[in-house]
């Protein structure tokens, strides 16, 4: 979940690494088997803070949890050394 709504944050940062300064999380239902899908979506965004709110379903549809997590802009760019491709 907390990948889901990195990736959602960091759609909208295009120059440095984004770093998740908190995550809330509510599991709702067990999981045994099948497939999780997460879904993530930006609700906030300031100077300083980006927020995003993340749910995931298992194959049929049913929510399993939800969380929101809190992201901030760093100070390392994104480079080839850190991994980061165009």
């Amino acid at each position: 979940m907390d990948d889901s709504a990195f990736f959602a944050a960091s759609s909208l940062v295009e120059d440095v690494f984004v770093l998740t300064t908190g995550f809330s999380l509510h599991l709702l239902r067990p999981i045994s088997a099948g497939e999780m899908i997460a879904t993530a979506t930006v609700v906030s965004k300031t100077r300083s803070l980006i927020v995003a709110d993340t749910v995931v379903h298992d194959g049929e549809g049913v929510q399993l949890a939800r969380g929101t997590g809190t992201f901030m802009r760093s100070t390392i760019p994104l480079t080839e050394e850190i991994g980061y491709r165009l």
